[in-house]
């Protein structure tokens, strides 16, 4: 703890505002700040499934978002042109390390996030 601050990154996060970035016409840049891992600066790379609709992506990411009222679903991913991660202490899901803190952050029962975040791990390595 002397040597970390914790760093609670989640992909699923993308999902509440993928549904905004997709309605904006044109390219996109997409600034983060606190952005810890950058995992969300990838809402476009990940298979988010809302309301067990068919994600508009192949991705390890698998997120399903369960809706509830007038969720403007999206058709499309945006197209992001530039990603910008502000972090005083950033991560780099490439460095064994900084992914192993990352998993340790993570509370003992949330399976799905464990699995999210591998799945991020492969996704974003391979970019």
């Amino acid at each position: 703890m002397t040597a970390r601050s914790t760093q609670t990154n989640e992909a699923a996060r993308t999902s509440a505002f993928l549904p905004l970035l997709a309605a904006i016409d044109g390219p996109i840049t997409l600034v983060e700040v606190g952005t810890s891992a950058g995992l969300c600066l990838y809402p476009d790379r990940y298979a988010i499934a809302y309301d067990d609709r068919p994600p508009l992506v192949d991705s390890p990411v698998e997120i399903p978002v369960a809706t509830a009222g007038p969720v403007p679903i999206p058709d499309r991913v945006p197209e992001i042109v530039v990603r910008v991660g502000i972090d005083l202490h950033p991560l780099d899901v490439a460095d064994p390390e900084d992914v192993a803190w990352l998993r340790a952050c993570i509370w003992p029962e949330h399976e799905a996030r464990r699995r999210r975040l591998r799945g991020c791990e492969l996704q974003l390595n391979r970019l």
